[in-house]
């Protein structure tokens, strides 16, 4: 029971009752503690207040006074206390309630700063104190300066924004600095500080007892005494750790021991006893000296001497860590996880020391000469091992990597890690090896548009989900790690039906394919090795032949020149025609002309005798332009004034016997040839980006563009070739050579302007037009890889390397599959199937591959190829990566092979292969 607080210190405080007090951040003088409410003598001595006086008395508790002189006083044995016994109260006085902590500091309100003071704190940084708490740091201005050249410092502060640290970025150069402050414009005062050249302070030998490592054999099956062990730390004259400072090296700190030779690196002290057959444990004590040779500090310290061998006296293992957030997944041998330890010497000191854990845990693989390894309750999955920090080369993390190589697990695994220290502690911890991300299930729908007999690479939809129902798209994931199609070393399907391909797009993707359509009702099938089952059923229609034909007359100009030609064709290089099968999908003539086995072309014929164009044009060379097909064009000749109608057939002939028939598959288009006095205007077309490089190969040139005319409608007008009387380019940035226009080098990283100016003469008048042209020295990069085939034989020759006998057509492709005859595929063999080498073309055969850059040019060299999947033995496919040569000991009708190629930015192109009399 406590004294009433009419004490005699009590007393005197209320006699001065009516004394005013300052505020200060913590309880004013003159303060009574009543158990954990406080009061004010003014408001205790007021009568209104008698009630809550009396019930903070009822309700008990110490009782606490603060004197005069601010310290605190216990009511019941008068003596003075520390505030920190002081516990958390409610403070009362005439102007309200105000809660402080335990030992007596104010929680509810702070005092703003008015001044600071500013401190050495080590060789690099000062502390900048303030005498209360900063509301805005942003508007505090520090100035440091060295003399008069002010030096700029990293600020950061402290949570409650009463203290600054000002860092250097290196060690400040001894002299005399100042320190100004300014607080939204408000001088808080400067500072005045020194720093003293860097010296070694004082030398800590940390622990009691010195470890030692067993006792060892060497290979010549001698003994080899044990090491001791124990740590250390070296301080400069500001308090700063310096262990592993060069002023704390062995150059500069003399150390020394009474059993053995002394060595200390990186806070590690290591003696080796000066006997090969004295053990160190024969001793009860070692004494360790340290004497700094630029202070002559010295430091000494007695240990004991461990009876028992290890330098580990715990370890406890805590939780896997991976920077990166992941979880430890099989497979996964890339990504870093580290297991957490503590662990701590036979002194109890904790320590990281990468030496003194490879001395004192016990390895579970001896075989494995450079690291430890901890055990584990299945080796197979995982490693555990001590590995050097990353970041501190002499201390110790504890490394887990899942095994590349390890057998499959079909659940998430437990997997125990045990730590064992040679002094018999251990511990161990559990982590969860998760499955790999593995295919579940693959569901296959039916292609999305119309299939017909002979389509080949019919793309087939599909959903692949993982054991977690996430969804996969790449070919690894679903595939497996092999680089083949062969569904045999796949790791995730079990079975697939033959003529399914499965092979990996540019992007790493999968794309499933049916190989060829067959005729009627084919199924096909695809199971996981989960046991998961797709199936589609798909019903062939009839196969595509040709149906009709279209004409784009977008760029085809109906209206035209006297003496003006225009050419058409399947080809991206002139365009216009397009024959479309009768299910309305467009047949692609641009790299063969042969739709099963039938040779397919379109002619043209004039209808009537009087019109202005003539279809049948020769040029002076005696080439005729009357058909078109793949490699070949249709020239549309404006002989004279007035209007045509041409007639535009497609013909067959007959892959078995060689007749040539026109079909009724028809389109007319009607030609105008205009007098020049119609022409009232001109237009260019457009020119791509080129690449800033002079040179005379077709990779870095482009076309002259097209000049039309325009009629009063805004027509546009095909001109004769007479009409363009000239072409000059504005500047050297550019070249007109051989028809073509180049863009000469210019500086890496820079781009360049012009304009091709063309003089025209129609009319009797001369006319100008401009075209506008744009350089870049960005080298060609290929954003995609193209091939190109032609028929080998198309009725009107032979082929390198043997003659085609009969009715054969060589060399076809169809979507990704390119299909040849036994000859047309021997004279593929020792010829590059690069287009390019060194952006010239190359002495290729009739099938080539090339890289489309991003000039849109056929510039781009490939990098590499290699053959797959390759059928018919024991002759052997194979292609020379560098020079893209193909070779082989035979070619067999029935043989298949499957060929990549990549360009140096990684675009890539396969195309099945394949060896086939029947075309």
């Amino acid at each position: 029971m406590n004294k009433k607080i009419t004490s005699t210190a009590l007393a005197t405080l209320m006699i001065a009752g009516s004394t005013s007090f300052s505020a200060f951040a913590s309880m004013d003088i003159g303060t009574v503690v009543i158990g954990t409410k406080a009061f004010d003598l003014s408001y205790a001595n007021d009568p209104v207040n008698a009630a809550d006086i009396s019930a903070a008395i009822t309700a008990g508790g110490a009782v606490y006074i603060k004197d005069f002189n601010g310290k605190w006083v216990d009511n019941v044995s008068g003596a003075t206390v520390n505030a920190s016994v002081i516990p958390a109260v409610t403070y009362k006085n005439a102007t309200g309630t105000t809660n402080y902590g335990v030992a007596d500091t104010n929680t509810t309100t702070s005092t703003a700063a008015t001044s600071s003071t500013a401190s050495v704190t080590s060789a690099s940084t000062f502390k900048v104190v303030f005498n209360g708490t900063v509301a805005d740091t942003s508007k505090v201005v520090f100035t440091t300066k060295r003399g008069t050249t002010a030096i700029d410092m990293a600020v950061t502060w402290n949570a409650s924004k009463t203290e600054a640290i000002l860092t250097y970025a290196s060690n400040l150069p001894v002299d005399s600095y100042t320190v100004n402050v300014v607080n939204n414009a408000v001088d808080f005062g400067t500072s005045t500080l020194a720093i003293t050249q860097q010296k070694v302070a004082k030398i800590s030998i940390i622990g009691d007892t010195l470890a030692v490592d067993p006792t060892s054999v060497s290979t010549a099956g001698v003994m080899v005494p044990g090491e001791g062990f124990v740590s250390y730390k070296v301080f400069d004259q500001y308090g700063v750790d310096i262990t592993d400072s060069s002023l704390a090296s062995s150059s500069n700190i003399n150390w020394n021991s009474s059993i053995g030779e002394t060595k200390a690196v990186n806070g590690l002290i290591t003696i080796k006893s000066y006997s090969a057959i004295t053990l160190l444990t024969q001793y009860t004590t070692a004494i360790i000296t340290a004497i700094d040779s630029d202070s002559s500090l010295n430091a000494s310290s007695t240990l004991k001497v461990s009876l028992s061998q290890g330098t580990i006296g715990n370890i406890t293992l805590n939780t896997l860590t991976n920077a990166d957030g992941k979880v430890l997944t099989q497979g996964d041998s890339v990504s870093k996880f580290y297991l957490d330890y503590t662990a701590t010497d036979v002194s109890g000191n904790d320590t990281k020391s990468k030496r003194l854990l490879d001395k004192g845990l016990l390895d579970s693989d001896t075989s494995d000469a450079d690291v430890i390894n901890l055990y584990l309750s299945n080796p197979s999955l995982i490693s555990a091992k001590l590995v050097e920090d990353p970041n501190d080369s002499s201390k110790a993390v504890i490394e887990v990597t899942p095994l590349e190589n390890a057998s499959t697990i079909y659940a998430d695994t437990p997997i125990i890690i045990t730590a064992m220290t040679k002094s018999g502690k251990s511990s161990s911890v559990t982590v969860t090896l998760k499955k790999a991300t593995t295919l579940d299930s693959l569901a296959i729908s039916l292609p999305s548009n119309q299939v017909a007999v002979g389509d080949t690479d019919v793309e087939v939809p599909y959903k692949a989900y993982d054991q977690a129902g996430k969804a996969l798209t790449k070919y690894s994931e679903i595939v497996g790690s092999s680089i083949t199609n062969s569904i045999t070393n796949s790791n995730t399907i079990l079975s697939a039906t033959t003529g399914l391909q499965f092979t990996k797009n540019a992007d790493g993707t999968l794309k499933i394919t049916i190989d060829k359509i067959k005729a009627g009702t084919s199924v096909y099938q695809i199971v996981t090795k989960t046991g998961k089952n797709s199936m589609i059923t798909v019903k062939a229609q009839d196969a595509g032949i040709p149906d009709a034909l279209s004409i784009d007359t977008t760029s085809i100009k109906q209206y035209m020149q006297k003496d003006a030609i225009q050419k058409l064709d399947f080809g991206a290089d002139a365009g216009g025609l397009s024959i479309k099968d009768q299910y309305g999908r467009a047949i692609d003539l641009t790299k063969s002309n042969i739709i099963n086995g039938d040779k397919y072309s379109v002619r043209t014929s004039l209808a009537g005798v009087t019109g202005g164009v003539l279809n049948n044009y020769s040029t002076t060379t005696g080439v005729p332009f009357e058909e078109a097909y793949n490699g070949n064009q249709i020239a549309i000749h404006a002989s004279k004034l007035g209007a045509q109608t041409v007639k535009f057939t497609v013909y067959k002939t007959a892959g078995a016997t060689g007749i040539t028939t026109a079909t009724d598959i028809t389109k007319s288009i009607t030609f105008t040839v205009v007098d020049d006095s119609d022409i009232i205007d001109f237009q260019s077309a457009t020119i791509g980006t080129l690449y800033a490089k002079s040179a005379t190969t077709d990779g870095y040139a482009v076309d002259m563009p097209d000049i039309f005319g325009k009629l009063s409608s805004g027509t546009l007008v095909a001109l004769a070739d007479a009409s363009v009387a000239n072409r000059a380019v504005s500047n050297s940035s550019f070249k007109i050579l051989n028809g073509k226009v180049y863009a000469n080098t210019i500086a890496d990283g820079t781009t360049a302007k012009g304009t091709i100016s063309s003089s025209l003469y129609i009319n009797g008048e001369v006319n100008t037009i401009t075209t506008a042209l744009n350089s870049s020295s960005v080298e060609p990069s290929a954003t995609s890889v193209g091939v190109s085939v032609t028929a080998v034989n198309d009725k009107q020759g032979g082929v390198a390397g043997g003659t085609l006998a009969g009715s054969t057509t060589g060399v076809t492709i169809s979507g990704d599959t390119i299909t040849a005859t036994p000859i047309a595929m021997q004279s593929l063999m020792n010829r590059s199937i690069y287009k390019f080498d060194e952006n010239i073309p190359t002495n290729h055969g009739n099938v080539c591959f090339y890289a489309l850059d991003q000039y849109g040019t056929k510039g781009s060299n490939l990098s590499f190829s290699k053959i797959t999947n390759a059928t018919g033995s024991p002759r052997t496919y194979a292609v020379d990566s560098a020079t893209g040569i193909l070779t082989s000991n035979g070619v067999v009708s029935g043989d298949t092979f499957t060929l990549t190629v990549v360009a140096p930015s990684g675009a890539t192109k396969t195309v099945k292969f394949v060896v086939s009399n029947a075309q």
